[in-house]
């Protein structure tokens, strides 16, 4: 067995507690920003629901906030009432609350959508067209051969 002095096994300590927290604290700021985004997206999806006519049923009575809960959060989903065909889309932790519409709410919606969409699409395409041009990274002498 070959002996380790007790300088060597501080250090090698130090070492594996300070690998461990920066490992910890990496972890902490990726969850924080995946918060931020996501956060994003709900405010973002919400906006939408509202310009598209959807009406907000605000969840004020813990029996209607525990309704509210057993509802998929986050997506608009397809239901009825009366009979009549119903799009809603549940938030039970940021407003607490329900936006509701119908065919033609959800149809302004998925108009509203896609054309984020093709906006978000269409500030993305010079980027890519210039990342995946073979000539912008040097790998490929495409100059005209005498």
């Amino acid at each position: 067995m070959i002996a380790i002095s007790e300088p060597v096994r501080s250090t090698a300590s130090i070492l594996a507690f300070t690998a461990l927290a920066l490992t910890a604290i990496g972890c902490t700021a990726i969850r924080a920003n995946e918060a931020a985004e996501g956060a994003h997206e709900v405010a973002e999806t919400e906006r939408m629901l509202s310009a598209a006519g959807f009406q907000i049923e605000p969840a004020n009575t813990p029996e209607s906030l525990a309704q509210l809960r057993t509802l998929t959060a986050h997506r608009v989903t397809k239901s009825s009432r009366d009979g009549q065909p119903r799009y809603v889309y549940a938030d039970p932790d940021g407003c607490r609350c329900l936006y509701a519409g119908g065919p033609k709410q959800y149809e302004m919606y998925r108009k509203l959508t896609l054309r984020t969409w093709e906006h978000e699409l269409s500030e993305e395409a010079p980027m890519a067209t210039e990342a995946s041009d073979p000539r912008s990274d040097g790998y490929f002498d495409l100059s005209p051969q005498p």
